[in-house]
């Protein structure tokens, strides 16, 4: 996802073992807490490497996809357990660590986004789960 970033741009996060290389620039344009987070007067933005202790290394990933593309993370690309029998469970957690991952980071297009899913599998199974989810997110399309 990163190819290219130089010396002054380029900015790491260690989030649960894993180490991500990241422009510093565009998740502070993309993200207002970003921005404060690597632009700001706080210890972090002077850091080349920020550790993260709220957020899943496979829920970071799909979050710079979208960052990076504007575009929603593909089937699978986010969690090793998409080709198991429960996948769908696995695919629907990942969607409500993500619409949490958006909402705390002010990614207004990926909340909807998760919110579309999530819509979509809407079950017996997982919709108090889902109100939950939208109700701590403030997720207003998602409390029909």
């Amino acid at each position: 996802m990163v190819d290219h970033l130089n010396g002054s741009d380029g900015v790491f996060f260690s989030i649960g073992g894993e180490t991500f290389h990241v422009h510093r620039a565009l998740l502070a344009a993309r993200s207002p807490v970003f921005q404060a987070l690597l632009l700001g007067s706080t210890v972090e933005a002077a850091a080349c490497t920020i550790t993260l202790n709220d957020i899943e290394p496979a829920t970071f990933e799909a979050l710079l996809h979208f960052m990076y593309t504007s575009d929603f993370p593909p089937a699978g690309a986010h969690s090793s357990s998409s080709t198991s029998p429960d996948s769908s469970d696995a695919n629907t957690d990942m969607l409500h660590r993500l619409l949490a991952a958006a909402h705390e980071y002010k990614l207004d297009g990926l909340k909807l986004m998760c919110a579309r899913k999530l819509e979509e599998r809407l079950s017996v199974e997982t919709v108090a789960r889902t109100l939950g989810y939208a109700e701590m997110c403030g997720c207003s399309e998602l409390k029909i």
